[in-house]
């Protein structure tokens, strides 16, 4: 189902039951809304904890304004969070349900998103909230988390050259079959 928070219309939201509802807060023409923070699917399993300290610091000096736009993309129906997920937690944290959100532009890799999105699921991880239990410190975060994703990157980058030497293989394949049946016509 494709859901019709879109960038011509993004005052809309899909629900985690496929429903819509009007979303909160406003758009500028410079595509910055606001989303609730209930609404938006992690797709990082966990927070650095000396990151947080350090947005959490700079959110309680500078004032909720201060809060970046965080980047959000639509997957398989869902809007997920692409980046900022430490600052969404850190606006929970603070009181916020809602947090001002922006159409992420940069192309991604929705292989590896899948994955980290469906971690993520099996985590126990659906919402920015689900994050309050999983802050580590830099060295497990180090470990736990960016190590899981280079060594799924790794398996990813091996997998598609796998899938293009069979690409390869078949165009061959094809090739000489075309090769065949083109010198079977010719002798008929």
């Amino acid at each position: 189902m494709k859901a019709s928070y879109q960038k011509q219309d993004k005052h809309t939201a899909p629900r985690r039951d496929g429903s819509q509802h009007r979303q909160a807060g406003t758009r500028s023409e410079s595509g910055i809304g606001a989303m609730r923070l209930g609404e938006l699917q992690p797709s990082q399993l966990f927070i650095s904890s000396e990151k947080l300290a350090q947005i959490l610091r700079g959110l309680d000096s500078e004032g909720m304004g201060s809060l970046e736009p965080l980047p959000i993309k639509e997957l398989d129906g869902r809007v997920i969070l692409t980046d900022g997920h430490t600052r969404a937690l850190a606006a929970f944290l603070r009181g916020l349900d809602e947090v001002p959100v922006h159409w992420d532009e940069d192309e991604l890799d929705w292989e590896a998103y899948r994955i980290c999105v469906a971690w993520c699921q099996e985590a126990g991880v659906h919402t920015v909230v689900d994050l309050a239990g999983r802050i580590l410190c830099a060295e497990d975060y180090e470990l736990l988390w960016r190590g899981r994703c280079r060594q799924m990157q790794k398996e990813l980058a091996s997998w598609r050259q796998g899938r293009q030497d069979s690409g390869e293989r078949d165009a061959r394949r094809s090739g000489v079959k075309a090769q065949a049946n083109g010198i079977d016509q010719a002798s008929n």
